[in-house]
């Protein structure tokens, strides 16, 4: 039996940039410009695929993540360090977070660089509009009961923490004021909890990550208010 057939041009991929490097550990993009840590270098990007070397992280591998302030891209890599990017003054530097902490995530939201602290219920903020400046007293602690044993990753929607547990979820808000200014919103008790860090995803006005349930179970969740929503298939989970 024979069958007609044909070879049809399709659009493929092509090299965009090469940075080099074995691994690249995390991207950001701002309006006017792309940040790659690719091993333990940070590289700033332009339109015009121009590249330059703004500073090296103490780690080469692992994935990183990145937010940014406006005027400052901050990073943390799992390190007790904070790095920082200064855009105006082009100034890349090493903070050490209080009391020798690490930290694997990040987020940012009214004025501060927010992140989790490893192995712990606790989360750390910079100071307003400035990822250099830390405070030890300018921490909050979820509820570890509650939670199961520690924090897996933070993330900023619709001006709210959402704080992710083993678990659960809390959700907290800047309330104002002197000293620490956020607090846990009263009343939400988010029964899920997140499967991996680097999941999570604020896009299309929702909030999306790969949850898990205290039976161990995971999902594909889409927060519907504060109601996680179940969105993968059933073949998939």
């Amino acid at each position: 039996t024979k069958y007609a057939s044909a070879l049809l041009a399709t659009p493929g991929k092509s090299v965009y940039l090469d940075l080099g490097g074995s691994s690249v550990r995390a991207l950001y993009a701002t309006l006017n410009f792309l940040y790659a840590v690719v091993d333990s270098t940070f590289y700033q990007i332009d339109a015009s695929l121009n590249v330059k070397n703004q500073g090296t992280l103490n780690t080469n591998t692992g994935l990183c993540q990145m937010t940014s302030n406006f005027t400052q891209i901050g990073i943390v890599d799992g390190t007790n360090n904070l790095y920082s990017y200064d855009i105006p003054s082009d100034v890349f530097a090493a903070t050490a977070i209080p009391d020798n902490e690490t930290a694997r995530t990040i987020t940012f939201q009214d004025a501060y660089g927010i992140f989790t602290l490893d192995n712990s219920t606790s989360f750390q903020i910079t100071g307003a509009s400035d990822f250099t400046a830390m405070d030890i007293l300018d921490r909050g602690s979820v509820s570890s009961s509650a939670l199961i044993n520690e924090l897996v990753t933070v993330a900023s929607h619709n001006l709210e923490l959402w704080l992710f547990g083993t678990t659960r979820t809390e959700i907290w808000r800047n309330v104002g004021g002197t000293g620490f200014t956020y607090a846990r919103a009263a009343g939400i008790y988010i029964e899920m909890g997140c499967a991996a860090r680097d999941s999570v995803e604020v896009m299309d006005n929702s909030i999306y990550w790969l949850a898990r349930d205290e039976k161990g179970t995971s999902y594909v969740c889409m927060g519907d208010g504060y109601r996680p929503v179940v969105v993968s298939t059933e073949a998939l989970q």
